[in-house]
């Protein structure tokens, strides 16, 4: 009997003295931001719309397929108002018209 409570004690103390829980490590390990710095990191590689992936039809790369890069205010940018189901997307300092179904990049506005 004291030699099952010894060992119950022992493996209650060595599970209260593991070095992280699951919920402390994931304290310490943010994973959303940890995503977060390598979208941003990824879509930042591209600075402007001059490289050879940005031509009329190609597909914008994925990365900057997100919400964040898409310009509502076209007016604003004095930008021709897209057709019906195309986006401008903004890259650095040019925008890039693109099919919202499928990426294709249809037109450019550089040094906009």
């Amino acid at each position: 009997m004291k030699r099952r409570a010894l060992i119950c004690s022992l493996a209650a103390a060595a599970a209260a003295a593991s070095p992280l829980s699951h919920a402390e490590y994931a304290h310490f390990v943010p994973r959303a931001h940890f995503h977060d710095a390598v979208e941003h990191r990824q879509a930042h590689a591209y600075l402007d719309a001059r490289g050879p992936e940005f031509r009329r039809g190609n597909r914008l790369p994925l990365e900057l397929r997100a919400p964040r890069y898409v310009v509502r205010d076209w007016r604003y940018f004095h930008l021709a108002p897209p057709p019906r189901g195309y986006e401008w997307v903004q890259v650095g300092p040019d925008f890039v018209l693109v099919a919202v179904a499928s990426g294709l990049i249809v037109d450019l506005a550089l040094n906009h």
